[in-house]
């Protein structure tokens, strides 16, 4: 038992190729939003028409006040 293994990963046999991951907004089509519109199951729809109605209340609740920097009012 004096001899151990070492178990340190070797960098030069990663097998494992993955895509570099994609950081930021990414633009897509129209057509390729109707696509994935379309796609989504009942309750996915659902759920972002619900989404959309409350963000749509909140917005419509919201005050906004004057920043006190402001000089046009």
């Amino acid at each position: 038992m004096s001899s151990q293994k070492n178990n340190t990963p070797d960098a030069s046999k990663n097998v494992v190729k993955e895509s570099q991951p994609v950081y930021g907004f990414v633009t897509k089509s129209p057509e390729e939003k109707i696509l994935d519109l379309i796609n989504r199951s009942d309750m996915e729809k659902l759920q972002a028409f619900t989404r959309m109605l409350k963000r749509n209340a909140t917005l419509k609740r919201a005050k906004v006040l004057p920043s006190q920097n402001d000089s046009t009012l």
